[in-house]
C-alpha cells in the first residue's frame, strides 16, 4: 500500500460532463467518505476499499456484558484490557475439545437490517489459533434465530493480528439459511474454528466487541459551510471535510473520498495516507485541493 491522491475516472466524468454538456443530470460532490486499509489509489477505483460509518450507527450489542450463550465448546467472558468501545470485550475461550468449532450467540437488539451494513470487531491475539487458510475460521450469523440467518465467513488470510472489522450487509452475506425477517433481526451468532477439535483457545486471546448496524448515509457527511471555495486566478478548488470528536472514532483511518449524491453516487476523487487513531478526544480535517494545469 502507499499513499497517493488523484482523481478517479468518475471524477473525470464528472468534470466532463459539467464542462461540456448543458443536458448533464451527473451532480457535483458534496459529500465524503473515511475508510481503514485503504489500497494506493487507482484511476479504476468506484469505491473506498473499507468505509467506515461516521456517524448514526445503531447499537446491536456493546460487549460490556458477559450474557452471551455460549456452546459446549465455548466460554465468554468480559475482557477490561483489551477492548474497542466502552470499557470491556468479549473473550472467546475455546475450553472444550470434542468440535472444531467454538460458538457463542445472544438475542440481541432488534435491527433493521435492510440496506444495512453489519460491523463487528474482532482481535486475534495469533492467527495460528485458527484453522490453517482455505476453511473459514471466523463465522458470524445475523437474523432471527438459528434457522433462518444471513451467514459470513473469514479465511485466515483475511484476518491479521491485532483488531479486524468484519462487515457485511444481506447481499454480500455468503449464504442465507431459512427465511430471516430482514426488518427485525435480533439473533447475533460468532464462531471460531481451529485445525483439530482437541485445539484449544485459551481466554483473553480472542475477543469481539461493538457490534452494530450502519445505514448508507452513516458513511457520508457534507464537506464544511463555505465550501467548496474556487480560485478563479490559479485555476483552484478548496474542498474540506471535517469529523468532529464524536464521528469515526475507533479507526485506524488512512482512506478519503469525494462523492457525488447520484442514484448510484460518483467517487470524483481517493486519498490514502499514513493512518491516524481516531478516538474521542480528536477533530480531524482534511484539506483537498485540485488544480488545472
Amino acid at each position: 500500500m502507499a499513499n497517493g491522491s488523484l482523481i478517479d475516472n468518475s471524477g473525470k466524468l464528472i468534470i466532463i460532463s459539467k464542462a461540456y454538456d448543458s443536458a448533464s443530470t451527473i451532480t457535483v460532490p458534496s459529500v465524503f467518505k473515511v475508510g481503514i486499509l485503504n489500497g494506493t489509489p487507482n484511476v479504476a477505483d468506484t469505491y473506498l476499499d473499507n468505509p467506515v460509518a461516521i456517524s448514526g450507527t445503531e447499537a446491536v450489542d456493546d460487549c460490556e456484558t458477559a450474557d452471551w450463550s455460549d456452546d459446549a465448546e465455548c466460554t465468554t467472558t468480559l475482557n477490561a484490557s483489551t477492548f474497542k468501545e466502552g470499557s470491556n470485550s468479549l473473550s472467546l475461550e475455546k475450553d472444550g475439545g470434542a468440535s472444531v468449532t467454538c460458538s457463542t450467540s445472544k438475542t440481541t437488539t432488534s435491527r433493521d437490517f435492510t440496506s444495512k451494513t453489519l460491523f463487528v470487531w474482532v482481535y486475534i491475539t495469533a492467527v495460528a489459533d485458527l484453522v490453517a487458510t482455505g476453511t473459514d475460521c471466523v463465522v458470524i450469523r445475523f437474523g432471527n434465530d438459528n434457522s433462518n440467518y444471513y451467514q459470513k465467513g473469514w479465511d485466515i488470510s483475511e484476518l491479521s493480528v491485532g483488531w479486524n472489522l468484519l462487515y457485511f450487509t444481506s447481499a454480500t452475506a455468503d449464504s442465507t439459511t431459512g427465511v430471516p425477517t430482514i426488518t427485525a433481526c435480533d439473533y447475533s451468532y460468532l464462531a471460531l474454528v481451529t485445525d483439530l477439535a482437541t485445539d484449544l483457545i485459551a481466554a483473553d486471546r480472542i475477543n469481539m466487541d461493538d457490534w452494530k448496524v450502519a445505514s448508507s448515509d452513516d458513511f457520508t457527511k457534507t464537506f464544511v459551510s463555505g465550501y467548496p471555495t474556487i480560485d478563479t486566478t490559479n485555476y483552484e478548488v478548496e474542498i474540506r471535510g471535517q469529523l468532529s470528536s464524536i464521528e469515526a472514532n475507533g479507526y485506524d483511518l488512512n482512506g478519503f473520498g469525494l462523492f457525488n449524491t447520484d442514484g448510484t453516487p460518483l467517487m470524483h476523487s481517493e486519498d490514502t495516507f499514513t493512518a491516524e487513531s481516531k478516538g474521542d478526544t480528536d477533530q480531524f480535517t482534511f484539506i483537498i485541493k485540485d488544480r488545472i494545469i
